[in-house]
């Protein structure tokens, strides 16, 4: 669903049908609604006009999220990713993000071209 203009997203499979992988990329999605399946493993929001995390707090299995050039000031919310591995935050206007402190599992992170003040 890449590069489809959307403005919005939100989606609930039920529970016999599973999706691991979102590529929303390349859209123009300000807000998420919602993701309620807890088995999806990797999403892709890089280039959009997210503002905030909220609807991606219940992705709890989440490995790799990419955040990319959105207009992020906050990560409130993601240190309920517990199970992340990979997180993509470059080109957002980012000042902290201390919220990431408690991902132990993180191993990759891009948080470049940022204004960061501290980490």
């Amino acid at each position: 669903m890449s590069s489809l203009g959307l403005t919005s997203f939100g989606f609930d499979f039920g529970s016999d049908k599973k999706c691991i992988r979102i590529n929303l990329a390349n859209n123009a999605i300000m807000k998420i609604d919602g993701i309620k399946d807890r088995n999806v493993l990797v999403i892709n929001l890089s280039n959009n006009n997210l503002k905030s995390l909220s609807g991606l707090t219940t992705c709890v299995n989440l490995k790799f999220l990419n955040l990319s050039s959105n207009h992020l000031d906050s990560l409130a919310g993601i240190n309920n990713l517990k199970k992340l591995d990979e997180l993509y935050l470059s080109y957002n206007i980012l000042r902290r993000i201390r919220e990431i402190n408690n991902l132990q599992r993180l191993r990759i992170l891009d948080c470049s071209y940022n204004k960061l003040l501290d980490a």
